[in-house]
């Protein structure tokens, strides 16, 4: 089927060209429901309801009084980024300040992540956290968490060495020891805009 773009005109019967209006529907329920970012529309439930949402990145989006804007664009070094304008051209936000995650063990396996493709162990408490995508700059923010041995009795801190676009150092220590120390898991979380 193909879309008919100039049916119906003002002057169709619409008895004479019903069949063309019902192969537009019919495409329209194709396009936007079966392949698209909407549920089809002949669908038993969630009729016309969007499956996902699909952005084309562009500059930054006007907004009126009363009126929000979702949008992407080119956060710096060809990366897309998700971004919402509050009303009257108001403040802009970024919507994912995350940009990676990831727990893993003493050994540098990984139990859980985003944007991060391996951990690096240079030594007792001493890590490399690699990212999948390079941050655009090394201005980005650092959470790190460490579980001691799953013992109040030892005290322990995680922090950040060496930042780059490519990885962060994390080094992870006991408190009473004062040396690096072995922790299961260690949670770092990489902030930025």
């Amino acid at each position: 089927m193909v879309y008919l773009p100039n049916i119906p005109v003002g002057s169709d019967r619409p008895s004479l060209s019903r069949g063309q209006i019902q192969t537009n529907f019919s495409e329209l329920d194709n396009q936007y429901g079966t392949s698209g970012d909407h549920v089809a529309f002949s669908s038993a439930t969630n009729q016309g309801k969007h499956k996902r949402s699909t952005y084309v990145a562009g500059a930054d989006a006007s907004t009126a009084p009363l009126e929000g804007a979702v949008y992407t664009k080119d956060a710096g070094s060809g990366r897309t980024e998700l971004y919402y304008r509050r009303e009257s051209n108001g403040a802009i936000s970024p919507l994912s300040l995350i940009k990676a995650f990831v727990s893993f063990n003493s050994s540098g396996s990984i139990s859980n992540s985003f944007n991060v493709s391996t951990v690096n162990v240079n030594g007792i408490g001493q890590y490399v956290v690699n990212f999948t995508s390079p941050m655009p700059n090394t201005d980005y923010g650092v959470i790190a968490t460490s579980n001691m041995q799953n013992s109040f009795t030892i005290g322990g801190i995680a922090g950040y060495g060496t930042k780059t676009v490519n990885s962060v150092e994390i080094n992870v220590k006991s408190l009473t020891a004062g040396s690096g120390s072995a922790a299961n898991p260690t949670t770092v979380i990489i902030l930025g805009v």
